[in-house]
This record gives C-alpha cells, sequence and structure tokens, in this order.
C-alpha cells in the first residue's frame, strides 16, 4: 500500500509539471 501510494504521488507530480506549461501557454492566448 506505501508503495502505490509513493506511486500515486509520483504520478501527480509528472502531470501536473506536465499540464502547468500547457495551462500557462493556453492563458496567453
Amino acid at each position: 500500500m506505501y508503495i502505490l501510494n509513493k506511486f500515486i504521488r509520483r504520478t501527480v507530480i509528472f502531470f501536473f509539471f506536465c499540464y502547468l506549461p500547457i495551462a500557462s501557454s493556453e492563458s496567453k492566448k
């Protein structure tokens, strides 16, 4: 369960850093 929680946290951070530049570029338009 701890490993799964660690994996989910890593995935959330990964998607956050991937989505942040896209959201900032979309707001610039």
